[in-house]
């Protein structure tokens, strides 16, 4: 699969990949909006795993620290 694919798409931030695997950031509809690229290029995909940021993910984002316990 073209990288392409998926980096042209407005939800995606990111497209990684590590061997056979690929790992898409987005956000908005990015669930959806991968999984119709897939389909339209009839690509089928072995494992779909999805991961919310939590709250303290999003604190790192944004400080660029973690925050004090």
């Amino acid at each position: 699969m073209d990288d392409e694919l998926l980096t042209s798409l407005p939800e995606v931030s990111s497209v990684t990949r590590s061997k056979s695997q690929v790992t898409v950031v987005g956000k908005g509809n990015v669930v959806y909006a991968v999984i119709s690229v897939l389909a339209r290029n009839q690509i089928v995909a072995n494992e779909l795993r999805l991961e919310q940021a939590s709250l303290d993910d999003a604190f790192v984002a944004l400080t660029g620290s973690k925050p004090a316990n």
